[in-house]
Protein backbone atom coordinates (compact mmCIF):
# COMPACT_ATOMS: atom_id res chain seq x y z
CA UNK A 1 0.00 0.00 0.00
CA UNK A 2 1.57 3.45 -1.28
CA UNK A 3 1.59 6.31 1.82
CA UNK A 4 -0.55 9.37 0.51
CA UNK A 5 2.04 12.36 0.01
CA UNK A 6 0.03 15.08 1.84
CA UNK A 7 3.18 18.13 0.65
CA UNK A 8 2.27 17.63 -2.68
CA UNK A 9 -1.69 18.33 -2.29
CA UNK A 10 -1.05 21.97 -0.29
CA UNK A 11 -1.64 24.77 -1.66
CA UNK A 12 -0.33 27.03 0.63
CA UNK A 13 -3.87 27.62 3.02
CA UNK A 14 -1.69 27.81 5.95
CA UNK A 15 0.38 31.08 4.69
CA UNK A 16 -2.87 32.73 4.01
CA UNK A 17 -4.44 32.16 6.93
CA UNK A 18 -1.52 33.17 9.27
CA UNK A 19 -1.23 36.38 6.52
CA UNK A 20 -4.51 37.38 7.04
CA UNK A 21 -4.51 36.83 10.82
CA UNK A 22 -1.16 38.98 11.18
CA UNK A 23 -3.15 41.88 8.77
CA UNK A 24 -6.35 41.77 11.17
CA UNK A 25 -3.91 42.03 14.16
CA UNK A 26 -1.69 44.83 12.67
CA UNK A 27 -5.02 47.27 12.09
CA UNK A 28 -6.15 46.51 15.30
CA UNK A 29 -3.28 47.79 16.76
CA UNK A 30 -2.42 50.98 14.44
CA UNK A 31 -6.17 51.91 15.39
CA UNK A 32 -5.84 51.01 19.18
CA UNK A 33 -2.50 53.31 19.01
CA UNK A 34 -4.43 56.25 17.38
CA UNK A 35 -7.01 55.91 19.69
CA UNK A 36 -4.30 55.89 22.45
CA UNK A 37 -3.12 59.20 21.19
CA UNK A 38 -6.11 61.16 20.72
CA UNK A 39 -7.40 60.29 23.99
CA UNK A 40 -3.74 61.15 25.55
CA UNK A 41 -4.61 65.24 23.37
CA UNK A 42 -8.03 65.19 25.56
CA UNK A 43 -6.69 64.59 28.81
CA UNK A 44 -4.09 66.90 28.25
CA UNK A 45 -6.63 69.96 27.01
CA UNK A 46 -9.04 69.01 29.98
CA UNK A 47 -6.16 69.47 32.03
CA UNK A 48 -5.39 72.75 30.98
CA UNK A 49 -9.32 74.13 30.73
CA UNK A 50 -8.81 72.96 34.33
CA UNK A 51 -5.98 74.69 35.28
CA UNK A 52 -7.52 77.64 33.26
CA UNK A 53 -10.84 77.75 35.45
CA UNK A 54 -8.56 77.60 38.86
CA UNK A 55 -6.39 80.23 37.27
CA UNK A 56 -9.60 82.67 36.55
CA UNK A 57 -11.88 81.45 40.34
CA UNK A 58 -8.55 82.97 41.80
CA UNK A 59 -8.13 86.06 40.03
CA UNK A 60 -11.41 86.89 40.58
CA UNK A 61 -11.32 86.05 44.33
CA UNK A 62 -8.25 88.36 44.53
CA UNK A 63 -10.04 90.99 42.67
CA UNK A 64 -13.22 90.83 44.53
CA UNK A 65 -11.64 90.69 48.10
CA UNK A 66 -12.93 94.13 50.12
CA UNK A 67 -8.94 95.42 50.39
CA UNK A 68 -9.07 95.60 46.56
CA UNK A 69 -12.21 96.50 46.56
CA UNK A 70 -13.06 99.62 48.31
CA UNK A 71 -10.57 101.84 46.92
CA UNK A 72 -12.07 100.82 43.11
CA UNK A 73 -15.50 101.69 44.07
CA UNK A 74 -14.87 105.27 46.17
CA UNK A 75 -13.61 106.40 42.84
CA UNK A 76 -15.97 106.92 40.66
CA UNK A 77 -13.14 108.24 37.69
CA UNK A 78 -11.76 105.00 37.13
CA UNK A 79 -14.87 104.23 35.76
CA UNK A 80 -15.06 104.66 31.84
CA UNK A 81 -18.93 104.32 30.91
CA UNK A 82 -19.41 102.01 33.44
CA UNK A 83 -15.81 99.99 32.99
CA UNK A 84 -13.26 100.31 34.68
CA UNK A 85 -10.51 98.01 32.56
CA UNK A 86 -8.07 96.64 35.22
CA UNK A 87 -6.02 94.30 33.41
CA UNK A 88 -6.60 93.70 29.46
CA UNK A 89 -3.38 91.77 27.99
CA UNK A 90 -3.37 88.90 25.52
CA UNK A 91 -3.38 86.36 28.50
CA UNK A 92 -5.86 87.78 30.77
CA UNK A 93 -8.77 90.91 31.19
CA UNK A 94 -10.12 91.91 34.24
CA UNK A 95 -12.91 94.29 34.18
CA UNK A 96 -15.34 96.15 37.19
CA UNK A 97 -18.78 97.07 35.48
CA UNK A 98 -21.11 99.00 36.96
CA UNK A 99 -24.41 97.75 36.54
CA UNK A 100 -27.44 100.55 35.84
CA UNK A 101 -29.39 99.10 38.47
CA UNK A 102 -29.41 100.01 42.14
CA UNK A 103 -31.17 98.52 45.20
CA UNK A 104 -31.91 98.88 48.66
CA UNK A 105 -29.67 97.60 51.02
CA UNK A 106 -31.17 94.94 53.34
CA UNK A 107 -27.95 92.78 54.19
CA UNK A 108 -28.58 89.06 54.91
CA UNK A 109 -31.95 88.02 55.87
CA UNK A 110 -32.77 91.59 56.42
CA UNK A 111 -30.26 92.03 58.67
CA UNK A 112 -28.29 95.37 57.79
CA UNK A 113 -25.13 95.39 57.15
CA UNK A 114 -25.28 98.89 56.22
CA UNK A 115 -27.85 101.86 57.17
CA UNK A 116 -30.27 100.27 54.60
CA UNK A 117 -29.35 102.75 51.65
CA UNK A 118 -29.35 102.34 47.86
CA UNK A 119 -26.71 100.29 46.43
CA UNK A 120 -25.38 100.16 43.22
CA UNK A 121 -24.24 96.79 41.46
CA UNK A 122 -21.38 95.39 40.28
CA UNK A 123 -20.05 92.90 38.21
CA UNK A 124 -16.52 91.16 38.21
CA UNK A 125 -15.23 89.39 34.97
CA UNK A 126 -12.08 87.63 34.84
CA UNK A 127 -11.13 86.35 31.31
CA UNK A 128 -8.15 83.94 31.13
CA UNK A 129 -6.58 82.72 27.69
CA UNK A 130 -4.21 79.65 27.86
CA UNK A 131 -0.93 80.89 26.22
CA UNK A 132 -0.87 77.64 23.72
CA UNK A 133 -4.34 79.24 22.65
CA UNK A 134 -7.45 77.87 21.90
CA UNK A 135 -8.48 77.48 25.36
CA UNK A 136 -10.49 80.45 27.48
CA UNK A 137 -11.94 80.39 31.02
CA UNK A 138 -14.59 83.30 31.74
CA UNK A 139 -15.81 84.06 35.49
CA UNK A 140 -18.31 86.73 37.10
CA UNK A 141 -19.48 88.11 40.26
CA UNK A 142 -21.42 90.07 41.42
CA UNK A 143 -20.93 92.65 44.26
CA UNK A 144 -22.88 95.79 45.73
CA UNK A 145 -22.08 98.84 47.58
CA UNK A 146 -23.90 101.02 49.48
CA UNK A 147 -24.18 104.41 47.67
CA UNK A 148 -23.39 107.63 50.35
CA UNK A 149 -26.42 109.75 50.59
CA UNK A 150 -26.91 113.02 49.52
CA UNK A 151 -27.67 114.33 52.66
CA UNK A 152 -27.68 112.68 56.53
CA UNK A 153 -31.44 112.84 56.50
CA UNK A 154 -31.91 110.46 52.99
CA UNK A 155 -31.47 107.43 53.40
CA UNK A 156 -32.79 106.24 49.73
CA UNK A 157 -30.77 108.66 47.66
CA UNK A 158 -28.42 108.69 45.07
Amino acid sequence: MKKPNFHKRQQGATLITSLGLLMVMTVVGVTATKMSAIETLIAGNEQIKMRLFQTTQNELYKLATPINLMPVLQDDTLFVEGVYVISNDTDKKENITRLQQGYICKGINGNAQSIGGLCNLYDFEVITRSAMGGATAESHRGAGKEVPPVSPNCLICK
